[in-house]
């Protein structure tokens, strides 16, 4: 009966020292770093943050509505219809509003 716990006790020290292989194996592979997602073969220099955002890839929607990118497009529409003849300003700033 003694040979018996004997021999499943070298197995379970066999099963723990594997064990704990893996685990060492396991942060070796979190430590490694890759290759960048993206390789720029061009003479164009990229920022830090557009590297990145070419780094996530080509199913990332970059599409974001800012306020600032209206807010001057708008400004600009209203100086230019308000350098029309008097006449015209009401048909303009109605078309403008709808656009």
């Amino acid at each position: 009966m003694e040979a018996h716990y004997d021999q499943l006790n070298r197995k379970l020290d066999n099963l723990q020292t594997e064990c704990s292989k893996r685990k060492i194996h396991q942060n070796h592979n979190q430590q490694q770093s890759f290759y960048p997602g993206t390789v720029n073969l061009t003479s164009i220099t990229f920022t830090k943050e557009e590297q990145e955002l070419l780094d996530i890839g080509m199913q990332h929607s970059v599409q974001q509505l800012i306020e600032a990118y209206w807010t001057h497009p708008i400004l600009k529409t209203e100086h230019a219809i308000r350098l029309l003849d008097p006449k015209f300003q009401d048909a303009y700033c109605l078309m403008a509003t709808k656009n």
